[in-house]
């Protein structure tokens, strides 16, 4: 017999975005896109991340994670900029101050520290060692077109809802919402 299949948290780029403006019960949202493992390099240390993720400044709007060092509202708004757990720090700067130095990861070469977050002790279903900006570059249309996409399934999306009760109205305009954009209909 075939095992159960599992969903996979994953959701369309676009829907975000779309949910944020025109569903009422959507305080906010933020994306993620996991990578997992990366080589991540600075001078001569070269380690791997476990759990690299690229994420969007409503990160610390959506979750209450607590940043030791950076400013929670703009740490992730510029492109190329990344934070790191305290662990990571450490381990790729040891004991210098890694704020503002640049590093490589996941293939980009000029990564900067932009914040440092306190370790988290509690559980979690997910988890991360680094968080790079999602946002792209004035130049970086591949990533804008990716971002305002309704046709990939690529991301994990969280929506802070202004009342927890309302989600079945919440799965309502989303249903709602993604057969405006012609997605329901393409699958």
């Amino acid at each position: 017999p075939r095992p159960p299949s599992t969903p996979v948290p994953r959701a369309i780029p676009a829907l975000a975005t779309g949910m944020k403006n025109e569903v009422p019960e959507v305080e906010n949202v933020v994306r993620i896109a996991p990578v997992g493992k990366s080589l991540v390099k600075y001078n001569e240390n070269t380690i791997y991340s476990e759990d690299l993720i690229y994420s969007e400044p409503s990160f610390f709007e959506v979750f209450d994670f607590k940043l030791k060092e950076g400013n929670p509202s703009t740490c992730l708004k510029e492109p190329k900029t990344a934070i790191l757990t305290e662990t990571m720090a450490k381990k790729i700067f040891g004991d210098e101050n890694p704020m503002g130095k640049v590093f490589s990861a996941d293939g980009s070469n000029d990564l900067v520290v932009s914040g440092i977050l306190e370790d988290e002790k509690r559980p979690s279903h997910f988890k991360f060692d680094i968080i790079i900006s999602i946002n792209p570059s004035v130049s970086d249309s591949t990533t804008a077109q990716f971002l305002s996409s309704w046709n990939s399934i690529a991301m994990t999306e969280y929506a802070l809802l202004k009342n927890p009760n309302s989600v079945k109205d919440v799965i309502v305009d989303m249903d709602s919402l993604m057969r405006r954009n012609k997605v329901i209909d393409a699958w």
